[in-house]
């Protein structure tokens, strides 16, 4: 595969809980993530939109799965985890189903880059999806027929480790494996409104992943403390 044909990595937002599945005509408080909402649109049309080819699987880093030592799935069939958090969301939000199956090999590659790091990772072949990996895939690709890994956060949130984290996996994007990030950038917990370094962090990301100008290690050294 030539750089070109490259998978790309990404990050999507998975909405507030279920939100993307519901309507905000019975359910105002997810207005603006709901089912006709421009971000739920943005996820139905990201393949074609971004021109992703088929991938031979979907490595997905999501924001709800955090262990003290990295940790990938590894079964060939899932459970889905409706991990909403209490929010009495519909009944009918906890019946969503994407029956995708696991990808052991594609894990077995995820604990052998790493290791070869010296990143330690665990395999964990019990663990169900949790809404941060199904709640936007099921949008992106509804035929759910590319199987999926999820790998885990760092409890430590320490930035370096996760960047070290994502170097050693880069060799997958060559593999015509799909990298995923699942999460907020920021997240309110639908629960404050006044939020005033919320627009700085968002400048100062947008910033750090996307300005052209940066070397690598002038990105790294757009991060306290990383370099």
């Amino acid at each position: 595969m030539s750089v070109s044909e490259c998978q790309p990595a990404i990050f999507l937002s998975h909405g507030a809980g279920p939100s993307f599945y519901m309507d905000a005509t019975t359910e105002p408080r997810v207005k603006g993530l709901d089912k006709d909402s421009t971000a739920a649109n943005v996820l139905k049309s990201f393949v074609t939109d971004h021109s992703i080819t088929t991938p031979k699987a979907l490595v997905v880093f999501s924001a709800h799965w955090e262990e003290e030592i990295c940790s990938v799935t590894s079964p060939e069939n899932y459970s889905l985890v409706y991990d909403y958090g209490d929010f009495q969301w519909p009944p009918e939000t906890y019946e969503v189903r994407w029956p995708v199956t696991g990808a052991p090999d594609v894990a077995k590659r995820v604990k052998d880059l790493l290791e070869a790091r010296g990143i330690p990772c665990n395999e964990d072949n019990k663990r169900g999806l949790d809404h941060g990996v199904f709640i936007p895939l099921k949008l992106v690709f509804p035929e759910a027929n590319i199987p999926v890994v999820e790998v885990s956060l760092l409890k430590s949130y320490d930035m370096g480790e996760h960047l070290k984290i994502g170097e050693a996996l880069s060799d997958l994007s060559k593999e015509n494996i799909l990298v995923i990030g699942s999460g907020f950038a920021s997240h309110s917990g639908m629960c404050e409104s006044n939020l005033p370094w919320a627009e700085p962090f968002r400048e100062w990301l947008h910033d750090l992943v996307s300005n052209p100008n940066y070397s690598p290690n002038e990105r790294k050294g757009q991060v306290p403390g990383l370099l």
